[in-house]
């Protein structure tokens, strides 16, 4: 929020550029390659636009050399990104943990195609207050009305919500888990018809889970 108004005392805005995390003093990530971490990064992407961001980009898009200290010898190699590069890199190389095959998609990416197809330019962002620190969420709504809810679950226990609506159109929800999490995976697929009740959709955001639930 500091470096938000800070943007508007100048007329500009804050967009928040390489994001991510790992341990201090430790160019590895830790549990770059676990499914755990591609929802902190998700709750990270909520709670920057909750606080004012008008975007985000991740560090970085594929693993890569920062440099080489002999012909093909790494000194050091950046494994923060969404993908794996050449199998071999880490198999001779001894970098990381062995990868499956060349251009390896992690979990992540998956989070991250998710969000970035549902988080569109122009939105107006309306922050949700959610009384758990391992919970975030924010509504969105594009130039064109529909409204797109995007939740995160960090935490190990599943948990209920319900939203107000002023209509009875129903919704729907997309949502990505552990066991949807790869590539043809269902987490681009509508996993629910939201009806509307009293007023209200409800929905449970399952443990450790990025529920996206969009309305008209």
């Amino acid at each position: 929020r500091q470096n938000r108004a800070f943007a508007a005392s100048i007329g500009a805005s804050y967009w928040v550029g390489e994001f991510g995390s790992y341990p201090e003093g430790n160019d590895d990530v830790y549990g770059v390659d676990g499914y755990k971490r591609c929802v902190g990064l998700a709750r990270q992407v909520v709670n920057f636009l909750n606080g004012g961001a008008v975007g985000a980009s991740y560090w970085m898009c594929a693993d890569s050399a920062l440099y080489y200290t002999k012909r093909d010898v790494l000194d050091s190699y950046s494994l923060n990104g969404l993908w794996a590069t050449y199998k071999y890199v880490y198999d001779v190389g001894k970098v990381g943990d062995a990868v499956p095959e060349d251009f390896y998609l992690r979990k992540q990416y998956y989070m991250y195609e998710l969000l970035s197809t549902n988080i569109k330019a122009d939105c107006t962002v309306n922050p949700l207050i959610i009384n758990n620190e391992y919970i975030a969420g924010v509504l969105l709504t594009d130039t064109q009305g529909e409204q797109t809810l995007i939740l995160v679950n960090n935490s190990d226990v599943n948990a209920k919500y319900a939203f107000n609506v002023s209509d009875t159109e129903a919704g729907y929800m997309y949502r990505l888990f552990e066991e949807n999490c790869f590539v043809g995976g269902t987490y681009q697929e509508k996993t629910a018809d939201l009806s509307v009740v009293n007023g209200c959709i409800s929905f449970e955001a399952s443990a450790q889970s990025i529920s996206v639930i969009k309305k008209s």
